[in-house]
This record gives structure tokens, sequence and C-alpha cells, in this order.
């Protein structure tokens, strides 16, 4: 993790390198959720894991 926040990533899109090269892809949604302390969260859809060269 590179202490970034989800809010802080901008576009539609965010994508995950695993330390075995495992690369899963997240879309933003429309969607928000409170948090455990109270904040609103955007809520991110796995759309899945994939390996090397996509």
């Amino acid at each position: 993790m590179d202490g970034r926040s989800w809010a802080e990533l901008g576009g539609d899109e965010a994508s995950v390198l695993m330390s075995d090269g495992q690369k899963h892809r997240y879309l933003r949604t429309a969607e928000f959720r409170d948090m455990p302390d109270g904040s609103p969260a955007q809520v991110f859809k796995w759309t899945g894991r994939y390996f090397g060269a996509e």
C-alpha cells in the first residue's frame, strides 16, 4: 500500500499491483457508504485480476 486513500485517486478506475505480479482492477461506482468513523467513502467495484501484460 502506498498510503493514498481511494478519494485521492483520479479517474474512474483504480489498479492495485500485488507483490506476486497480480493486478487487480476496480471501477468507481456512484455508491457511497459510511465508514466506521462516520465519514463517507465511495464504493469501487472489483472487475478482475490479471497477470502480466493485459
